[in-house]
C-alpha cells in the first residue's frame, strides 16, 4: 500500500490540522522487543513535545500536542518569509507485545511567518481508538529542516464509561492543558466526557520521602488514599478554578472507584529547578547525612551548597560542571519520570541521576529494564522497575530492590564525590 503524506500550512492566528490515516501493510515488531533508550535521550536540538490523548468519542479520540518553537529550525525563503517543516508519524499497537496496528498514519506541518518564539506551536490530530484494553502509540516527531527528530511512547486506555484519565479536559488560557500540572497563578477550566457536570474532587497535601537506595531492604509504607480534603465543582461555571495550594487534585465523577484525573501543585518553576531548597534536596544522593544536615542548616544555604560542590570538585571550574551534569539529570528526570511526586524523588530518577542514561530499555505492560552496559558484559548492569497501579499516574515504577547493587551504587556515588559525574558504559 503506497504511504500518503499530508501537509498542513498554519501561521501566526490561526491553523487547521487534519491528518490523512492509513492503514499499514507491513507486519512491524513487537513494541517490547525494541531497545526504547531513546524516549530518555537529550539532544540539543530535536523537537520536545508534551502529547496527551483526549477521548471524547467511543471509536476515536483526539491526540494533542505542544512543541517548544525555540527546537524548531526556521528558514527564511525568498519571500522574506521564515518557515519550519515538522513531519509527525505513528502507528498504535493494541498492547506493548502486539504485532496488531490499529492505525497508522504521517503529516506535515508547515508553520509559516512567526516571529514570537517564545510560545509553542500547539495542534492535535484525530486517531482511531476504540473502547477497549490498553492501546500504546508508538509517534515520532522530526524537524524536516534540522534533519532531527524525537520519538514518544504514549499509553491510554479508554472504557465504556468515560471515566479515566484522559477523558478529561482541561483548558488554560483557551488552550488544551497537555501537561499535568499547573501553577500557582493558573486559572483553568475542567470538562469530562460524558453528562458529568458535578465533579468530586479529592486534595492531597503530601510529602513523600525520597527513595532509598537500590540495595535497601526497607519495606515503603503504602500510600494513604484519605483525603485532606473533598470538594464538589461544577464545570458547567467556565473558567476560574486556580490552586494555589502546593499538592495534588484527584478530579472524578463517580467516587465508587479511583479512576479519575490528577492535576499537580509542584513549584512554580517546575519542572526547572530554580530556588536553593529544591537544588538541594537532591544531593542526599550523593552526600553523607551530615554534610547535607550541615548544609540544610546553615543560615545561607546558597553559599553552603556552593562550597559543597567546590569540595567534590576540587576546584571552581570543575566544580561548575559537576553542577551542571547533575541538575540537568535532576530536570531530564521531572520531564521523563514525574508520576504522584517529582520525577527526581522516582525509583527511576534516583537511578538515572546517579548512573546516567541507560544504553538499553525495554518496556512491557508490567515493567521497565535498564541496562547499563553492552548486552551479555558481565560488567554491565541491569535495573528492573515494576509498574505500580496508581489512580493518580500511569507512570509510576518501582525499582525492584536487591543487596547486590550495593557495591555498584557506592561505586557510583564515588565517582561523584571524587569530581567525576559517573556514566557507565
Amino acid at each position: 500500500m503506497k504511504k500518503t503524506t499530508k501537509h498542513i500550512t498554519f501561521g501566526t492566528i490561526y491553523f487547521l490540522l487534519i491528518a490523512f490515516s492509513f492503514q499499514a501493510c507491513e507486519s512491524p515488531s513487537r513494541v517490547s522487543n525494541r531497545n526504547l533508550s531513546g524516549l530518555y535521550s537529550k539532544k540539543n536540538f530535536e523537537p520536545k513535545a508534551e502529547i496527551r490523548f483526549y477521548h471524547d468519542k467511543s471509536d476515536s479520540s483526539d491526540v494533542y500536542f505542544s512543541i517548544p518553537r525555540t527546537d524548531l529550525l526556521y528558514i527564511k525563503k525568498q519571500q522574506g518569509e521564515s518557515e519550519s517543516l515538522i513531519q509527525l508519524s505513528w502507528k498504535l499497537f493494541t498492547g506493548y507485545d502486539s504485532r496488531h496496528l490499529l492505525d497508522s498514519a504521517s503529516f506535515i506541518i508547515t508553520d509559516q511567518n512567526y516571529f514570537d518564539l517564545n510560545e509553542n506551536l500547539y495542534g492535535r490530530f484525530r486517531i482511531k481508538i476504540p473502547v477497549g484494553p490498553l492501546v500504546v502509540c508508538e509517534l515520532k516527531i522530526t524537524d524536516l529542516n534540522r534533519q532531527s527528530e524525537n520519538n514518544y511512547l504514549i499509553e491510554t486506555t479508554k472504557d465504556s464509561t468515560f471515566r479515566s484519565r484522559d477523558c478529561f479536559k482541561i483548558e488554560l488560557n483557551n488552550d488544551f492543558l497537555i501537561q499535568n500540572f499547573i501553577s500557582a497563578k493558573d486559572t483553568f477550566r475542567i470538562t469530562k466526557t460524558g453528562e458529568s457536570k458535578k465533579l468530586l474532587v479529592r486534595y492531597y497535601n503530601r510529602e513523600f520521602p525520597l527513595p532509598t537506595p537500590p540495595f535497601s531492604t526497607e519495606r515503603i509504607k503504602p500510600f494513604e488514599y484519605f483525603a485532606d480534603s473533598i470538594f464538589i465543582i461544577d464545570s458547567e461555571k467556565g473558567a476560574g478554578l486556580n490552586f494555589p495550594q502546593q499538592g495534588f487534585y484527584h478530579f472524578q465523577s463517580d467516587s465508587t472507584d479511583k479512576a479519575g484525573y490528577t492535576l499537580f501543585r509542584f513549584s512554580d518553576d517546575f519542572p526547572a529547578m530554580t530556588d536553593v531548597l529544591s537544588l538541594l534536596y537532591p544531593i542526599r544522593y550523593l552526600s553523607t547525612r551530615k554534610e547535607y544536615e550541615n548544609i540544610l542548616m546553615a543560615k545561607d544555604k546558597k553559599e553552603a551548597l556552593d562550597n559543597y560542590w567546590i569540595m567534590l570538585g576540587g576546584s571552581q571550574e570543575r566544580a561548575r560542571e559537576l553542577i551542571r551534569q547533575f541538575y540537568s539529570r535532576v530536570q531530564d528526570s521531572n520531564r521523563f519520570f514525574t508520576c504522584h511526586t517529582e520525577g527526581w524523588r522516582t525509583d527511576r530518577g534516583l537511578i538515572y541521576i546517579v548512573f546516567g542514561k541507560p544504553n538499553s530499555v525495554y518496556r512491557n505492560s508490567l515493567s521497565e529494564t535498564w541496562i547499563y552496559g553492552s548486552g551479555g558484559n558481565s560488567l554491565s548492569i541491569s535495573f528492573n522497575f515494576e509498574k505500580v497501579k496508581n489512580p493518580f499516574s500511569n507512570n509510576d515504577y518501582m525499582l525492584q530492590r536487591s543487596p547486590s547493587y550495593e557495591m555498584q551504587w557506592y561505586s557510583a556515588v564515588e565517582s561523584w564525590r571524587q569530581g567525576r559525574a559517573f556514566n557507565q558504559k
